[in-house]
């Protein structure tokens, strides 16, 4: 949950990015290396792909695409990610990325206050309608450390139980992606994704999405469900350290829109 003022800023922009998108028509995907999303392709110079909740993706030129989560930015998460093509054809692509991410607002209390990840894609194109994804790369967190405090007498996990920011530090990890996308028809395809952050401890943040997309209305309209640990915490007080008990949903499904030109 978040503070007013930002959620206002939330539902305008989507309000905005809604009205935009149905505009002008979508265009269809002619062949899987058309879609880019997902995979270590980069955009053509001048292409760009907005999307409500998905980030925005510009191609800088042929080899080197720039892309950040618009919403998050206004919600003053600024991010910025970066992909270079290194090498490839219409069968299969290699490329580099590097991004970083910083969160400035008490509402987004999830443990990480800023992030750095860079690695390697390769995508492997079967003809042209189905595009395997994998990569690794290295994964800097600067996390908040948690002291979670229970009120006397009440037993754990209870409403009454607060968690407390106390602290910071720098945590490294191994991220793995994969992805698989499959071009139905034109107007249809499949996108299924997995990221996997390992560190010293085991598997840290493990994230899995199935999403539908299909060309209507003059839009690319998704239906996905993700699986993980979703956590949502209500702020309770105007100190950002200290936040309300927190919820976690294990799956969660969501509602986009795509739009490419």
């Amino acid at each position: 949950m978040i503070a007013r003022r930002p959620q206002r800023a939330l539902l305008g922009a989507i309000a905005a990015c809604a009205i935009a998108l149905s505009a002008s028509p979508a265009q269809a995907w002619r062949r899987v290396q058309d879609v880019v999303r997902g995979t270590a392709d980069t955009l053509e110079k001048g292409r760009m792909t907005v999307g409500v909740f998905a980030p925005a993706m510009y191609g800088v030129n042929d080899s080197v695409t720039l892309s950040s989560h618009p919403l998050l930015n206004l919600l003053l998460v600024p991010n910025l990610d970066l992909r270079v093509r290194i090498v490839g054809d219409d069968t299969w692509v290699l490329a580099a990325y590097v991004g970083y991410k910083q969160s400035f607002h008490p509402a987004f209390t999830s443990g990480v206050a800023g992030g750095l990840h860079l690695g390697a894609l390769a995508t492997r194109y079967l003809a042209d309608r189905v595009a395997l994804t994998l990569g690794a790369g290295y994964s800097g967190n600067v996390d908040r450390t948690l002291t979670v405090t229970t009120a006397p007498g009440a037993a754990p996990g209870a409403d009454d139980e607060k968690t407390t920011i106390t602290d910071y530090g720098l945590s490294s990890g191994v991220e793995l992606i994969a992805t698989a996308t499959w071009l139905m028809a034109e107007r249809h395809l499949i996108l299924a994704t997995s990221n996997v952050r390992v560190d010293a401890f085991g598997v840290d943040r493990s994230t899995q999405t199935l999403a539908y997309a299909f060309t209507v209305g003059g839009v690319h309209l998704v239906l996905g469900v993700a699986k993980g640990a979703f956590a949502l915490r209500p702020i309770s007080s105007p100190d950002p350290a200290v936040v309300a008990a927190k919820w976690t949903l294990p799956a969660l499904p969501y509602v986009d829109l795509w739009w490419d030109f």
